[in-house]
């Protein structure tokens, strides 16, 4: 029989739950951190070592909490769980696919090892939680709380001001606007797709004057169709109703921010985050940019609807949302290296959100309201983020520049873009991937930025002056020493397991029917590959990807 000793670590009313390696037996399944106990150790010691190899770590045992007997097809088990408490570090995900800390109401849909159901039943039955209903004002309770002066330096705010989520919202439209004092001229922006979707939403607009810019569909927001906005709007008293999401909002948010009008975002899908975001992505003379917008003034979510929305159209916003794992990274590591402002909670924000949606993975293509309620209100909190930062910081990482690069290359072609977090989410992958190869580098050899500039500009052809304008007059690189690079790599390699691996993240995506490969979105690898290496010169930017040049080892991964 082997001997295994294992750690139960709170943190609050949270444990810390480890996700085994898709390579070893028991894959992808959920335990406590631990392992054998070797010759010659006590168990106290064999916990200390396994938490230090496992998470980096020091952990101080305390009293066992359990002991458990259990017999695999490979080996029979004698596990000792013991009460430990931190005593120095951060957990990293150094030998784990991911961590999770969870409150024991919070265990559906992760699977355990088998030897750990007896534990698990105690826990649920000493700590029982009360299944909470899903509260519509969870949003506005985050903005609440976190505007104003923050330990950050920075004092938060957001245009955003009234958040419904609820049954029912798609005939309390005109009356809601009201409440918000809206010009009694009201410009709905939709396509076809999303104004059938809001069936009754024209009706609830009786108190006010309507006009109608109507789509066939929607699929790319260009300066053109924000400029079209403008003309509708520009020195009337009007206000701006936008009825869908993406693209239709996205040419609303700039036009609204230059005309200096009030708008309203009803949702017909949970397919994005960009809901409540400062910033637009727009088309420009075939180049995708962000653009500094403004946040809607209201929000409007009806859960009916929101739960009815097609199936890809969800698994389209949970790719956009495990994203915010890469942006995480990205940030950190530019904060690292460059002083860049990150702020925590804001960070913490983002990280809680697509930390609840990952674990609603299997129930984000139900015809659930409650569940579409709580999806839509994770999506929103990323927006929430991004509206306190003034810009795309917390959500939008070298994954996210992938995927418009991808797009920019094939709107010349006339190739219609995919669901943006259809192409967002397999970039997700490739960037995780990437990244984890990365951090198995235990030192590097840092080199002065060696960008090929020639080839970068032959990859962009006529979309040159555009990326060679975003790096200038130096590139975005030119005040990291390779020194500095090679020095911070032990803390750069730990920013990249503060997140789920490549593995859990694709586990998840597939549960929640997301598209996982670049044959199912389908774009060609050689296409994908040069996007992966091209890309990060389309943002003046510091990510991990955009590093690159600047490690040796990186050309022989």
């Amino acid at each position: 029989m082997t001997e295994v000793m294992a750690a139960l670590i709170w943190r609050g009313k949270r444990f810390l739950a480890c996700r085994r390696p898709a390579n070893k037996a028991r894959a992808l399944l959920w335990e406590f951190v631990g392992g054998k106990v070797e010759p010659g150790e006590t168990r106290a010691q064999a916990l200390i070592r396994e938490c230090r190899e496992e998470l980096g770590i020091t952990v101080a045992p305390k009293d066992v909490f359990m002991e458990v007997t259990h017999t695999y097809p490979d080996m029979q088990v004698h596990m000792t769980l013991m009460n430990a408490e931190i005593a120095q570090g951060e957990p990293q995900r150094l030998e784990h696919s991911e961590l999770r800390w969870v409150t024991p109401g919070e265990l559906d849909g992760m699977e355990f090892c088998p030897a750990d159901e007896a534990i698990l039943q105690r826990l649920q039955a000493e700590h029982p939680e009360p299944k909470e209903a899903f509260d519509p004002d969870c949003v506005g309770k985050v903005i609440r709380e976190m505007q104003g002066p923050c330990a950050c330096g920075r004092v938060h705010a957001t245009t955003v001001r009234d958040i419904r989520i609820g049954k029912g919202l798609v005939h309390r439209v005109g009356e809601i606007l009201q409440e918000n004092g809206f010009a009694p001229r009201l410009l709905l922006v939709a396509d076809r797709n999303t104004l059938a979707a809001a069936a009754g939403v024209q009706e609830s607009l009786g108190g006010f004057q309507v006009e109608t810019m109507l789509y066939p569909d929607l699929r790319v927001a260009t300066m053109e169709e924000v400029e079209a906005v403008e003309r509708r709007i520009a020195g009337q008293d009007m206000s701006v109703l936008s009825v869908g999401t993406g693209s239709l909002n996205d040419i609303c948010r700039l036009a609204c921010a230059r005309q200096d009008k009030l708008l309203a975002l009803f949702a017909t899908a949970p397919s994005m985050d960009g809901f409540a975001s400062y910033s637009a992505p727009i088309v420009q003379n075939g180049f995708k940019a962000s653009w500094p917008a403004k946040s809607p003034e209201v929000i409007l979510g009806d859960t009916e609807i929101l739960a009815r929305a097609p199936a890809a159209l969800k698994s389209a916003g949970f790719g956009d949302m495990i994203a915010k794992y890469v942006a995480l990274v990205d940030w950190q590591i530019s904060a690292l290296l460059t002083g860049e402002e990150l702020c925590p909670r804001v960070a913490e924000l983002t990280r809680r959100a697509v930390d609840d949606l990952t674990a609603m993975a299997d129930r984000v293509t139900r015809n659930d309201e409650e569940t579409a309620g709580q999806i839509f209100a994770s999506l929103l909190l990323t927006g929430v983020g991004m509206s306190f930062m003034q810009n795309s910081r917390p959500a939008s990482g070298s994954e996210h520049v992938v995927a418009h690069c991808l797009e920019c290359k094939q709107l010349p072609e006339g190739i219609v873009p995919n669901l943006h977090g259809e192409d967002v989410g397999v970039c997700t992958l490739e960037m995780l991937t990437l990244y984890e190869r990365l951090a198995a580098l235990e030192t590097i050899h840092a080199r002065p930025d060696a960008t090929d500039w020639q080839a970068v500009e032959a990859f962009y052809g006529p979309l040159w002056p555009e990326v060679d304008r975003l790096n200038r007059p130096a590139p975005v690189t030119d005040g990291i020493a390779p020194e500095q690079l090679q020095a911070l790599w032990p803390q750069i390699r730990a920013i990249i397991r503060s997140v789920p691996g490549a593995d859990a993240c694709r586990l998840a995506m597939e549960r929640a029917g997301c598209k996982c490969t670049c044959a199912q979105i389908g774009k060609p690898r050689e296409l994908l590959d040069d996007c992966i290496r091209f890309s990060p010169y389309m943002r003046r930017r510091i990510t991990l990807l955009r590093l690159l040049p600047m490690i040796e080892e990186a050309e022989t991964r």
